[in-house]
């Protein structure tokens, strides 16, 4: 089955209420993302990959709720396998997005905290961007732990 096809199932099984569908296409897409990661974590990859991944989570989380949540730890987990420089890469490029709240809770998780200074610098480059506090940059401020930021991403100051 392919993938789009599968998202047509979940889809279907999610609106009719089929729950052995719904499990059998929940388990799909978590073979899928974990296959991935495999890939991705041992080789180079692209910023899109992942950004693409996370598009369907986001849709999923966003149409049909909770139960799809769990994809989101499978994400956050995926990211974390990341060696240090490709985790910091993908932060540079999943921070300059615009963010909503759960995105924001995927890189406070995903992030160590020597990337910190990363994120740190993508909200004060929002803030002198804007001339303002933007949506994101009241939940980048929101999320933070600005002391914890200071303590370790002193040269990032």
């Amino acid at each position: 089955v392919s993938t789009q096809s599968t998202g047509d199932l979940l889809r279907l099984s999610t609106e009719f209420n089929v729950e052995w569908l719904m499990k059998e296409c929940h388990k799909r897409f978590a073979d899928r993302i974990l296959g991935q990661e495999k890939r991705i974590v041992s080789e180079d990859w692209e910023y899109g990959e992942l950004e693409g991944i996370w598009e369907e989570i986001l849709v999923m989380v966003s149409q049909w709720g909770e139960t799809h949540l769990v994809f989101v730890d499978l994400f956050v987990k995926m990211v974390q396998e990341l060696g240090e420089a490709k985790r910091r890469k993908f932060v540079e490029e999943f921070v300059k997005r615009n963010l909503v709240p759960l995105e924001v809770d995927v890189i406070v998780k995903s992030t160590e905290i020597c990337n910190l200074g990363v994120v740190m610098k993508a909200l004060l480059g929002n803030i002198e961007k804007n001339d303002t506090l933007t949506d994101k940059s009241r939940l980048l401020l929101g999320n933070l732990n600005m002391t914890l930021c200071k303590i370790h991403c002193l040269e990032d100051y």
